[in-house]
């Protein structure tokens, strides 16, 4: 029963009371006390110990005190930018992200390739101050995304809810969904998607390298963009550490161009952003999965 009122507790502290908090306090304020709480007992800590230990895999030079310090600030970053984005306005994100690079344009179609790194949730008002109808291509979420118990189930279902407040149009959730896809792009609308996972098992892929490694990203949708004459670009937003200010950075893919380069293209972005901040990518859990012949025995 304790055991039980201490993960309520727990659950009702992180997931509700701490990043919503972000909305009465100043950015400034708030973020530095993110900070602080990187040396408490927070529930990621456990989390974040195995995922350092997968990354010394792959970089065996990683700065583990950076590295754990950078993931609990970026998770709790995330969780705080899922309530703002609801309560705030575009003036927030433009006092508080710089942005580097522009949207393919309103009135095309268009397939916007992001990744795990960093915190990405405010380009859905972003997007939506734009003109543009985004919407999220994902994985089917698990009852245990955000924990165990009834408060983070509860958190799992607010989140979907929250996005579409906050611009998403929707979520698509892999597995079947190419027709779905197809259709959303022939309205002429964006389709978001976060390429670093690996390709499912009997789907096209090309084999990219990726930290040193041999990884195979799946092609379909971007295959699907070519096809259809849908305009691609990937994105990234990263968190200034120091200040807690926000970077959002667009690139768009130059012609000529094919479902090969733009995978390996987008590979070496990837690369580059994990070699210079690991801590804030956010697939350290599932990235065994992506580079299966690494062991945390090595």
């Amino acid at each position: 029963m304790k055991r039980r009122l201490a993960s309520l507790l727990s659950d009702a502290f992180w997931l509700y009371l701490l990043p919503a908090s972000a909305v009465v306090l100043p950015w400034s304020l708030y973020f530095r006390f993110c900070r602080r709480l990187t040396s408490v007992r927070h529930p990621y800590r456990g989390a974040i110990e195995a995922e350092l230990a997968f990354a010394k895999t792959l970089l065996p030079d990683i700065d583990g005190a950076r590295f754990r310090h950078e993931q609990a600030v970026i998770k709790f970053v995330d969780a705080a930018d899922f309530y703002l984005s609801l309560a705030r306005t575009h003036r927030w994100f433009r006092r508080n992200v710089t942005v580097h690079g522009s949207w393919p344009g309103t009135g095309r179609a268009m397939t916007l390739l992001g990744s795990h790194w960093g915190a990405g949730h405010w380009i859905w008002r972003d997007l939506e101050h734009h003109g543009i109808h985004a919407w999220f291509v994902a994985r089917s979420s698990s009852a245990a995304d955000f924990g165990r118990g009834r408060l983070a189930n509860w958190y799992g279902q607010f989140r979907g809810w929250g996005m579409r407040r906050a611009g998403c149009s929707g979520v698509i959730t892999t597995g079947g969904a190419m027709k779905r896809i197809e259709g959303v792009l022939q309205r002429k609308d964006a389709v978001v998607v976060l390429a670093d996972l690996p390709a499912g098992d009997g789907r096209p892929f090309v084999t990219v390298t990726l930290l040193g490694r041999a990884v195979r990203l799946s092609t379909s949708l971007i295959q699907l963009s070519l096809d259809n004459d849908v305009s691609i670009a990937w994105f990234a937003m990263s968190v200034d550490m120091n200040t807690g200010r926000r970077l959002l950075r667009i690139e768009h893919f130059a012609p000529p161009i094919d479902a090969g380069s733009i995978a390996s293209r987008y590979a070496a972005f990837i690369d580059t952003l994990v070699r210079e901040r690991p801590g804030s990518w956010q697939i350290w859990a599932i990235a065994p999965g992506m580079f299966p012949n690494q062991d945390l025995s090595n």
